[in-house]
């Protein structure tokens, strides 16, 4: 996938982050290289979701 500013290829990156007070760890995003644009594929963001709802039991 492109990033539409750069039309550079994006990378997929693993980072952490907070989302509603929880610490996610290894979470996968696709990130342009060149303005450090970053963005989640459907997939990535389901994986997200999981993750909260395992971590909140909700």
């Amino acid at each position: 996938m492109l990033c539409p500013v750069c039309c550079v290829e994006y990378v997929e990156v693993e980072f952490d982050m907070e989302v509603e007070g929880v610490i996610l760890h290894n979470v996968k995003a696709l990130k342009c290289p060149d303005c450090e644009e970053e963005l989640f594929t459907p997939q990535q963001h389901e994986a997200i979701k999981k993750k909260i709802e395992d971590s909140t039991g909700h």
